[in-house]
């Protein structure tokens, strides 16, 4: 039998019966080398710039542990005022900060290196696994383009959030557990999964993966896999109990108040109906190719046979057989199991985060689509091996064609969907105008910032409230903690949290309304902590600044003080 995938040399995939599928790799190539040209030119040439609302946070908390200071200590409580309210985890600010001891630039230039790192290792991993069941090098390169197309978010694919990062880290878990010949594979797996926990939700589709990957085909592993995430996570929470107390609180209670970020009843569905529909436009060729090869490999039974066996411990509870791998197309049948069952967990996880209306389609492109990519690559690819049934010629051919609509249908698609904004001149004139508002007031005193303009207020060592997500703590959140013994004994601080950051909310009405700030910003309807009737009472609108981040414009009001005797 011929050498496939993994086996194969770079020789022998450019051999004569692979011309044309090789031909398709050249357009492949150019829009890939097109696509990272604006993202590098978008990222960093305009890094100055959030592409979304409260991006800022994260480079706030980076910036706390570059400073040796601890964001979840109960210090914070104690201070004149509050600290960040950060919901997520902090790996990724954490693998940041360390990076800024070796590199030094601008801090918001040094998260895009992180993000932009990881989007080309998401890529990398997609494009190796595909390398590996495949036959051409069209598969691999496609694999590898298709792999930064999922980090696209909001008008961008490289920002300092860590979205990216988490995404990265879900195809690291989906690579580990491709990896047959690696020592320890559970024990890497459970490290990816900690990681994750500690970066985003992600964690809870590489668990739930990895889970279900051992038990279901490598039995004797599950348990190894299981002890190590537990040894990991009892570690670090005991670390983070000792030296960082108000951790839990931050990522485990006060998340809880996200909820009314998620659209439910008909609304939700609705929402996630359309997205599933947009996603379905742009990748149709890719779900066609799957369905192909879904009914081919299930419904004709290409001398594929899965078992049911519980006695022997060293075996998988499901056996899975090739009698003829030359019929199945020459792939690990284990890697399709993997993936298909991934897209499975992806997919029951988004019809409750597929509702999140601060994250079109983002969710969908990291959580489901690196698996379906993968996994329509490889049968795309492999389609062309098909000798068994009457019209197998035709179907080779029809094969061809598929794979070219896959890839040009879906480039032509995406290259008007998945775009990377850029900012005109006029608006990037109108940031520039806001910074030198900005800029203006730093010799004159305090500045309450917007989150859309925190960047600045991090880069010039000030403070800004109106980051992270303060506004998960209300009255209402609080007397629900004051309400319950079992959450005022599992989240102790959770209460000081509350208390402090409703009182200062009332400091900065009393400050607004005595004209303690140089410069006020405000956004109407939107964060509300003061009203306008406060402001006019010592302050006047200046000026009206339509600011882009992403997809997303904001008028941002900015107020200064009256002149005397007005």
């Amino acid at each position: 039998m011929e050498r496939y995938g993994y086996f194969m040399t770079l020789k022998e995939r450019f051999r004569k019966e692979n011309l044309l599928y090789n031909l398709l790799s050249l357009p492949v190539l150019l829009y890939t080398v097109y696509l990272l040209a604006m993202i590098i030119n978008a990222s960093f040439g305009g890094a100055s710039y959030p592409n979304e609302y409260r991006e800022a946070a994260n480079v706030q908390l980076t910036q706390w542990f570059m400073n040796g200071k601890n964001p979840y200590s109960t210090a914070n409580l104690s201070g004149e005022v509050p600290g960040m309210i950060y919901l997520y985890g902090p790996f990724y600010s954490v693998v940041t900060a360390l990076l800024g001891f070796f590199i030094r630039t601008d801090i918001v230039v040094l998260h895009h290196i992180v993000t932009f790192l990881a989007v080309l290792l998401t890529g990398i991993m997609m494009a190796k696994i595909v390398w590996e069941h495949s036959l051409t090098i069209t598969a691999p390169l496609t694999a590898f383009l298709f792999g930064i197309l999922c980090h696209w978010r909001w008008g961008s694919y490289v920002s300092a959030a860590p979205d990216s990062f988490g995404l990265m880290l879900l195809v690291l878990g989906l690579f580990i557990l491709t990896r047959e010949k690696l020592r320890g594979q559970p024990y890497a797996a459970a490290f990816v999964t900690v990681a994750a926990f500690f970066t985003k939700q992600y964690f809870v589709m590489i668990f739930a993966t990895s889970f279900a990957f051992f038990f279901f085909l490598k039995k004797k592993d599950v348990v190894k896999y299981l002890i190590a995430v537990a040894g990991m996570f009892a570690f670090m929470a005991v670390v983070l109990t000792l030296t960082c107390p108000m951790f839990w609180s931050y990522t485990i209670y006060l998340m809880k108040g996200t909820g009314s970020g998620v659209s439910k009843g008909k609304s939700g569905t609705s929402y996630s109906q359309s997205q599933t529909m947009y996603i379905g436009g742009m990748f149709f060729f890719l779900f066609l190719a799957a369905a192909v090869d879904f009914f081919r490999t299930a419904v004709w039974k290409r001398g594929i046979r899965i078992g049911l066996q519980w006695k022997d411990g060293d075996k998988p509870l499901f056996p899975v057989k090739v009698s003829n791998p030359e019929e199945y197309g020459r792939r690990d049948i284990l890697v399709d199991i993997l993936l298909w069952g991934h897209m499975a967990v992806a997919g029951i996880c988004l019809l409750y985060i597929g509702r999140n209306n601060g994250a079109w389609i983002s969710y969908y492109l990291q959580l489901f689509m690196p698996a379906l990519m993968m996994e329509a690559l490889m049968a795309v690819d492999n389609f062309q091996t098909e000798r068994r049934f009457r019209f197998a010629t035709w179907f080779r051919s029809a094969s061809f064609v598929l794979y070219c609509c896959l890839i040009f249908v879906t480039i032509s698609k995406t290259s008007t969907r998945l775009v990377v904004d850029v900012l005109s001149a006029e608006e990037e004139a109108a940031w520039e105008e806001a910074y030198e508002i900005l800029d203006d007031a730093l010799p004159e005193g305090d500045t309450y910032y917007m989150p859309v303009l925190c960047f600045h207020a991090f880069v010039n060592d000030r403070y800004a409230y109106n980051t992270g997500q303060p506004f998960v703590v209300s009255e209402h959140f609080y007397d629900e903690w004051k309400g319950s013994e079992t959450y005022q004994k599992l989240f102790p601080y959770a209460g000081d949290i509350f208390a402090q950051n409703l009182a200062f909310r009332e400091t900065i009405i009393e400050k607004v309304r005595n004209g303690g700030y140089a410069l006020v910003t405000n956004i109407k309807e939107t964060d509300v902590v003061f009203t306008e009737e406060d402001l006019s009472v010592r302050y006047e609108k200046s000026r009206t600044l339509s600011l882009r981040t992403g997809r997303q414009t904001w008028e941002v009001d900015f107020w200064t003080l009256k002149q005397k005797g007005m």
